[in-house]
């Protein structure tokens, strides 16, 4: 409802007019123009996830925390959401990265971190860390000294 936008606008600084702009390029960002009257307590979590990621693509963050949410939707979308992310990246945000798709982390990240068990393995170019990570997982015995965190 129209309160809710504005009063959580207001909590992000911003006027009444621009959370109206926001509103709009967020539910089109999402792709949720049809189901926007629906009480969003009725959508699915793929609904809720787009929703979700729109909202946090265009609050112009200083730092967005990304945890395996792409995994969410369909290619076009994810594609739409690389973009976005892009946009940030070039705009000085910080994004933390999570995921386990190789791909998407040499496609996407310029360091990354790799972790196992809670415990920092390695951290460095994400070319460098992929290719540990990829070594790991096709070590047929774990080595006791990967257990172990390595100065980094």
């Amino acid at each position: 409802d129209v309160y809710k936008r504005q009063l959580n606008g207001s909590l992000y600084g911003f006027s009444r007019k621009e959370m109206t702009r926001r509103f709009d390029q967020i539910v089109k960002f999402a792709e949720l123009e049809r189901f926007i009257d629906t009480p969003v307590k009725h959508y699915s979590s793929g609904m809720y996830a787009r929703l979700g990621f729109g909202i946090a693509v265009h609050m112009e963050p200083e730092i967005l925390v990304i945890d395996e949410v792409l995994a969410v939707g369909d290619q076009n979308f994810q594609q739409k959401c690389y973009r976005a992310l892009d946009e940030l990246k070039a705009g000085g945000t910080t994004i933390l990265f999570v995921s386990h798709d190789a791909n998407a982390v040499r496609a996407f990240c310029d360091r990354a971190a790799l972790l196992s068990a809670g415990q920092l393995l390695d951290v460095g170019p994400a070319e460098d860390i992929v290719d540990h990570y990829q070594r790991l997982l096709h070590e047929t015995e774990p080595r006791v000294s990967l257990l172990r965190v390595r100065p980094v």
